[in-house]
């Protein structure tokens, strides 16, 4: 785990757009373009994600980039 970073307000986020869409972790990660596992392991595992896969879920979850960036102790991106 990176230090400093507090997963559980980004998981809790994730675990509600998955309810939302009605998805498993499976099909969002696909469907975000990522590997089959990766969301299970931001929400499960707790795991820290990449900005690029911040960025992929934000678009397949129809969501500002930033505000998951923040959520994952990253800094907003001005070109969002």
């Amino acid at each position: 785990m990176i230090k400093g970073y507090d997963p559980q307000p980004l998981v809790e986020v994730l675990e509600a757009l998955l309810e939302e869409r009605n998805e498993s972790l499976r099909e969002a990660s696909l469907r975000s373009g990522l590997d089959h596992g990766a969301v299970g392991r931001y929400v499960r595992d707790k795991q820290r994600p990449s900005r690029e896969s911040l960025i992929a879920m934000a678009d397949h979850f129809e969501v500002n980039p930033n505000d998951l960036m923040e959520l994952a102790g990253y800094q907003r991106l001005k070109m969002f």
